[in-house]
C-alpha cells in the first residue's frame, strides 16, 4: 500500500506539471526565450544606411539565435537601453559603424544571402538569415562582403515569397510569420532569432491563405500588411493567425530576452461605491494599445499620449497588448509603474488583432486559453474586442469562459459604434458596445449629448464607454469633454463601470443566436 500511495502521489504531480506546462499556465508565451543579454554593441541607427540597417538587424537576429550581442539605437530606444543597463546590469559598448560589427562577427555567421533594394528578395534574404546563420545584404554590398571573407551564398534577387515558401516553408517557425515592406529595416532582427518566414507583397490574395495554413491554429503575425486594416486582418483572421502591429519596432532581440523583476501588477483599481441614482458612469479607452512599435517609440513620453500632464487628473482606460509582457518587458513594468489614474484593458482582439466572427473555431478555443494565460500574466480583466461584423453568440462565448476575463468592450462598425452602447452578456459577463467615439467628433458636443444620457445605474442606458482614436485626438481633447461634462455625469475606470454594470444593472439582454 505504502508502494501504490508513492507511485499515486508521482502520478499527480506529473499530471500538475503537465497542466502548468499548457496555455492556461501564467508563464505561456507564443514566443521562444531567447537567452538574457550580457553584454551588447550599441549603434546608432543614425549612422547606418537603409542597406546596413537590414544588415545589422540580420547580423543581429542571428547572434541572437545564441545570445544578444547588438543594440540598434535612437532617442526611444535609449531609454529602453538604460533599463537593461539598471536593471540587469547589461554592459555596453558604443561601436561607430556597422562593418566594425561585420568584421568583429564574420567567423559566427556561414556567408550573406544578396538581395536587390526594395524588391521582395530582401525579404527572402532576410529570412534565409535566420534559417542558414547568414545575413542580408543589398547586392551593392556584395564586393565589400567578400573583401572581408564573407562568401555569397546565393543571389535571391529574383527571388519571391512565394519560391521562398514553396522552396523552404516545411523549415520555418509555425507558430510565428513576419509580414514587412521591402523597404522597411526594422524587425530585421527578432524573426532571423526564431527562424521566422518573412512575406509582403508579392503573395497574391490566391496565395496567402496557402502560407497561413501552412502555419498552427493562433498563430502569430507580426509586422503589418499592405492596404487598409480589414484588407490584411481578414485574411489572416480567416485562418487563424493573429496581428500584432511591429513592423517599426527594433531590438526585440535584446528588450525580450530579459525577464521581470516583479511579477505584473496594475495599481490603480477603485472599489465602486454605492450608486448613484441621479447620475450617469462614462469611462475613456484610448484605442490601439495593440501597437507594439508605438508602445516602444513615443507612447510613454509623448504629451498627446502617457507622457500629458493631464493624466493622473482623471480616470483613463488604456488599450495595452498583453504580449507586450513578452517582447519587451520592462516597457510594460514602467508602464505600470508610472500609472496614476490609468486602468488597463487587453487590446484588440485579445493576444492580437483579429477578427473574432472570422477566426475558425479551432483556433479561437486555442486563442481563448493564452489570453487567459497572459491577463493572469499582465493582471488585465477586461478586454476590447474589434470586428466588423456585429457579435456572435459563439465568439463572444468563447471569450466569456475566459476565467480571467470579468468582461468585455465591443468595438465595430463605423469609428465603433455599431453597437450604439448597447450590451449583451454571456455567462454572467457584460459584453458592452462602445457608445461614443472621440475620433472626428467634437468634444463640446460629445460632452452635450452625454449629459442628456439616461441617469438611471439599473439600466444599461446608464452607460457609456468613449473610445479615444490617438492618431486624431489627445489627452487634451479628453480634457476637453470632461470640462464640459455636468456635474451629474461621472467619470470613472473602465473596472469600476464594469464592476458597477456587474452589480446594479437589473435587465440583462442575452446574446442573439
Amino acid at each position: 500500500m505504502m508502494k501504490l500511495a508513492k507511485w499515486l502521489g508521482i502520478a499527480i504531480f506529473v499530471l500538475i506539471l503537465a497542466g502548468c506546462s499548457g496555455a492556461n499556465a501564467k508563464t505561456f508565451s507564443y514566443f521562444p526565450k531567447i537567452e538574457a543579454p550580457e553584454h551588447l554593441y550599441v549603434i546608432q541607427k543614425s549612422s547606418l544606411s537603409p542597406e546596413e540597417l537590414v544588415l545589422v538587424g540580420t547580423l543581429q537576429g542571428v547572434l541572437a539565435q545564441d545570445k544578444p550581442e547588438i543594440y540598434i539605437t535612437d532617442d526611444a530606444y535609449d531609454d529602453w537601453l538604460e533599463e537593461l543597463r539598471a536593471k540587469h546590469g547589461v554592459k555596453t559598448e558604443e561601436v561607430k559603424d556597422a562593418w566594425t560589427l561585420m568584421e568583429k562577427f564574420k567567423d559566427r555567421i556561414q556567408g550573406f544571402y544578396a538581395y536587390e533594394n526594395n524588391t521582395p528578395s530582401v525579404n527572402v534574404a532576410t529570412s534565409l538569415a535566420g534559417l542558414k546563420q547568414a545575413v542580408a545584404a543589398e547586392k551593392a554590398l556584395s564586393s565589400k562582403m567578400e573583401s572581408i571573407g564573407l562568401k555569397q551564398l546565393e543571389d535571391v534577387s529574383d527571388k519571391d515569397d512565394m519560391w521562398l515558401f514553396k522552396q523552404y516553408g516545411d523549415q520555418f517557425n509555425k507558430d510565428i510569420i513576419v509580414q514587412l515592406h521591402p523597404e522597411r529595416g526594422e524587425l530585421r532582427d527578432y524573426g532571423v532569432a526564431l527562424k521566422a518566414m518573412y512575406i509582403y507583397d508579392s503573395v497574391n490574395d490566391e496565395e496567402l491563405p496557402e502560407i497561413y495554413k501552412s502555419l498552427n491554429p493562433d498563430a502569430i503575425r507580426l509586422g503589418w500588411g499592405k492596404g487598409s486594416e480589414s484588407e490584411h486582418i481578414a485574411p489572416a483572421s480567416l485562418q487563424g493567425v493573429a496581428a500584432i502591429p511591429s513592423d517599426w519596432a527594433m531590438n526585440l532581440t535584446a528588450l525580450s530576452a530579459v525577464k521581470p523583476q516583479k511579477a505584473f501588477k496594475q495599481p490603480y483599481h477603485v472599489k465602486a461605491g454605492e450608486a448613484d441614482a441621479r447620475a450617469h458612469y462614462v469611462s475613456f479607452v484610448m484605442s490601439d494599445g495593440d501597437n507594439v512599435q508605438w508602445l516602444l517609440n513615443d507612447f510613454v513620453k509623448n504629451n498627446k499620449y502617457y507622457g500629458s500632464s493631464e493624466r493622473g487628473q482623471f480616470p483613463m482606460g488604456w488599450q495595452m497588448a498583453p504580449t507586450l509582457a513578452d517582447l519587451a518587458p520592462d516597457a510594460l513594468s514602467l508602464i505600470y509603474e508610472k500609472a496614476k489614474k490609468d486602468h488597463f484593458v487587453v487590446a484588440v482582439s485579445g493576444t492580437g488583432y483579429f477578427f473574432p466572427s472570422e477566426y475558425p473555431e479551432e483556433a479561437l478555443k486555442e486563442n481563448v486559453k493564452r489570453l487567459d494565460a497572459y491577463m493572469k500574466k499582465t493582471d488585465m480583466q477586461l478586454a476590447v474586442l474589434l470586428d466588423w461584423n456585429s457579435p456572435e453568440k459563439a465568439s463572444i462565448e468563447q471569450f466569456a469562459s475566459v476565467p480571467s476575463l470579468k468582461g468585455g468592450i465591443l468595438a465595430y462598425g463605423e469609428k465603433y459604434v455599431g453597437g450604439a452602447g448597447k450590451v449583451w452578456w454571456a455567462k454572467d459577463k457584460p459584453f458592452v458596445s462602445v457608445r461614443e467615439t472621440l475620433w472626428d467628433a467634437d468634444p463640446v458636443k460629445m460632452a452635450e449629448r452625454i449629459n442628456g444620457y439616461t441617469t438611471d445605474p439599473t439600466k444599461e442606458e446608464g452607460y457609456t464607454i468613449i473610445n479615444v482614436h490617438p492618431w486624431s485626438r489627445t489627452m487634451s481633447d479628453v480634457r476637453s469633454v470632461i470640462d464640459h461634462l455636468d456635474a451629474h455625469v461621472k467619470v470613472v475606470s473602465p473596472e469600476e463601470l464594469f464592476d458597477r454594470i456587474v452589480r446594479d444593472v437589473k435587465a440583462r439582454t442575452p446574446l442573439a443566436e
